[in-house]
């Protein structure tokens, strides 16, 4: 959630220090609305082939790549493309979680720790309020390298600790 409402709050002083007019951000708030669309539909679904693991973490990359590469865009073109990545990120990652989450899951917690992802992804929007206030002073980019730092850090942990996906190695063994 942080990553996809960044712009709401970068945005205005985005437009004011490129001259852009108000409409700018709409486009901008477009592009990872776009990208969620299809990184859910297309990118996700690629994890039955490559695995959800590798979905998971391709996703974390994407929008940790997106979100460091986003304060250094100078056109409006640049940054479109950028939050569509982000979106694409972010649209794939989601889906392949609440998977995982579910294969995982056993009946008495399955619904509580599904409902947890849609959780994360609303303290996440509620957190970029907080880092937007905080940083906001020290120029709208800073809003997205605290994004990417903290993708990072997900990133990390998950190269560590995310296992496959249970369905996934069942249905690659020798039958």
């Amino acid at each position: 959630g942080f990553d996809s409402s960044a712009m709401s709050y970068a945005g205005p002083a985005l437009i004011k220090e490129w001259g852009l007019k108000a409409n700018a951000l709409g486009l901008m708030l477009s592009a990872n609305a776009l990208g969620l669309v299809f990184g859910a539909l297309v990118v996700a679904s690629a994890a039955d082939v490559l695995g959800r693991r590798r979905v998971i973490l391709a996703s974390l990359t994407m929008i940790t790549v997106a979100m460091f590469l986003t304060p250094l865009v100078t056109s409006v073109p640049a940054l479109w493309a950028i939050r569509l990545v982000t979106g694409l990120g972010v649209g794939a990652l989601v889906p392949s979680l609440a998977v995982m989450v579910s294969e995982y899951s056993d009946k008495k917690w399955g619904n509580v720790l599904l409902s947890s992802i849609w959780v994360g992804y609303a303290v996440g929007s509620t957190l970029v309020s907080v880092v937007a206030a905080e940083t906001i002073h020290l120029g709208w980019r800073y809003i997205f390298y605290v994004a990417a730092a903290m993708n990072a850090v997900m990133l990390v942990a998950g190269l560590f600790v995310l296992p496959e996906s249970l369905n996934f190695l069942l249905a690659r063994q020798p039958k």
